[in-house]
């Protein structure tokens, strides 16, 4: 069995997955079980290289029964878009106060203190040319640009069942072992009832020796747990926990956004199926999106 390969590793890749890359080796005829004689590491480097052009570096290595492949990808490959000079104004996306604002291109329609509404022009894309009397004597189309950040109002409602489902296991078990060897494939765990529902894991490993020396044989331990569906009613400590939960997760979700929140307020709300979480937050936020210049 040494004279066999019965382990494929990948290294190195983030945009492809070792399902995607095993897939490629196997067009080419590098499979599970091959002898090691066969394996053209020269070969497998090339072919991958020019199947994933997003792959710039691949060294294919046998070790024992295992083959090896590291892989370095171009991480700047499809990240720089080309410039649109299509001239635009900026509008504004919400209604909210502008805070700041620092033009690069165009003209500014509004400053830094008043109030806009959803669809206000913000940076015109006309900038007039004046000659030295102060008349105009032509228009520059531009492609509108500016850092603006505007103060708006975000809210947010939630509704939370009074009850919820949850698992109940009743304490039936039953534990099963898998033993495959190559292609036999052997398991020893009683039938479970169809009609009753359970929860499976399993948890597997393939058999090495040493470091790099692989065999073909693969065990596996199920686990399967009986458990029915039953309805509880949701505590006054559950609901606190759920509420500061959702709030941590909507704030989390404004953060991600590059949005400061600056206040924010959450509360709670009885109705007859349950409650409902309403938070407010005052934030501030980039503005400015492009409409086209007619």
């Amino acid at each position: 069995m040494s004279r066999f390969i019965w382990n494929i590793s990948f290294d190195g890749n983030l945009r492809f997955s070792n399902d995607t890359l095993s897939r490629e080796l196997q067009e080419i005829g590098v499979i599970y079980g091959m002898r090691k004689s066969q394996v053209d590491c020269d070969q497998i480097e090339e072919e991958l290289r020019s199947r994933c052009p997003q792959i710039v570096w691949v060294s294919a290595h046998v070790a024992g029964t295992r083959l090896q492949i590291r892989i370095r990808e171009n991480e700047t490959a499809g990240k720089i878009p080309l410039k649109d000079e299509t001239p635009r104004n900026l509008v504004a996306e919400k209604a909210g106060t502008v805070v700041s604002m620092i033009v690069r291109a165009g003209k500014a329609a509004v400053q830094p203190g008043d109030e806009v509404k959803p669809g206000q022009l913000l940076v015109e894309g006309i900038v007039p040319i004046t000659d030295d009397s102060g008349e105009v004597v032509r228009n520059l189309f531009v492609r509108a640009d500016a850092d603006i950040l505007l103060q708006t109002q975000e809210s947010y409602r939630e509704n939370v069942p009074r009850f919820e489902q949850i698992q109940s296991f009743t304490g039936k078990k039953q534990t099963g072992f898998r033993l495959r060897i190559g292609r036999i494939d052997l398991l020893a765990m009683l039938p479970v009832q169809k009609k009753k529902l359970w929860e499976v894991t399993r948890a597997g490993k393939q058999l090495v020796l040493f470091e790099d020396f692989y065999l073909p044989v693969w065990t596996e331990i199920i686990t399967a747990r009986e458990y029915e569906v039953v309805e509880r009613k949701r505590t006054k400590t559950e609901l606190d926990a759920l509420t500061k939960a959702v709030h941590e997760r909507k704030l989390q979700d404004f953060i991600q956004k590059g949005v400061q929140i600056i206040e924010n307020d959450v509360k709670i709300l009885d109705n007859s199926t349950g409650w409902t979480i309403c938070g407010s937050m005052t934030v501030e936020e980039p503005a400015g999106t492009g409409q086209k210049l007619e």
